[in-house]
């Protein structure tokens, strides 16, 4: 409980992650990912509200933002109630304002791809990456539209890229096996 009163965990990991981002290959964050997941917690005693998808369950979500090589750049944490473009909008609030990150940004060769899935779909997730130079391959949330004829399909190139997101998959697939 001392290192998260003392944010220690978030600094020691700021400071691998920036170490990481001096000796890496700018090119790494051509292809960026991001996901969230629910992390169960059994006991739920650190947790304020139920899980909206398991009524019976407590636990936390965990958001990140990974480079094309599987490395986090974002981490964030919180409540399980919160939707997933929320957590979106902060990280990349976060990885935007990091002049670290930005400066291996602006090194990148050619285009900057931002991979999610569809409950990233939201127009001011697309306009903040559009804003900073960033292409979004977001697969389309057919809720959102009304009409079918309107729903919107990724290209050939696109479904290319977004395979690449698989990593962050694999990811959280090894962190709740760990947990």
């Amino acid at each position: 409980m001392e290192y998260c009163r003392y944010d220690a965990y978030n600094s020691f990991f700021e400071k691998a992650r920036d170490k990481k981002l001096k000796n890496s290959n700018p090119n790494d964050l051509k292809y960026m990912s991001t996901d969230t997941s629910i992390m169960n917690n059994k006991e739920g005693t650190h947790c304020g509200k139920h899980n909206p998808q398991n009524k019976n369950r407590k636990g936390d979500k965990v958001s990140v933002v990974l480079t094309g090589s599987g490395n986090p750049m974002i981490v964030s944490t919180g409540q399980s109630h919160i939707h997933d473009s929320n957590f979106a909008k902060d990280n990349i609030k976060k990885l935007l304002k990091n002049k670290k990150i930005k400066k291996c940004l602006d090194k990148v060769e050619g285009h900057t791809y931002f991979l999610a899935d569809s409950a990233y779909d939201s127009n001011d997730i697309k306009k903040t990456l559009s804003n900073n130079k960033i292409k979004h391959i977001i697969k389309p949330n057919k809720k959102n539209t009304k009409d079918p004829k309107k729903i919107r399909r990724l290209n050939k190139s696109e479904n290319r890229k977004y395979r690449k997101r698989i990593i962050v998959e694999h990811f959280f697939g090894i962190l709740k096996k760990k947990c």
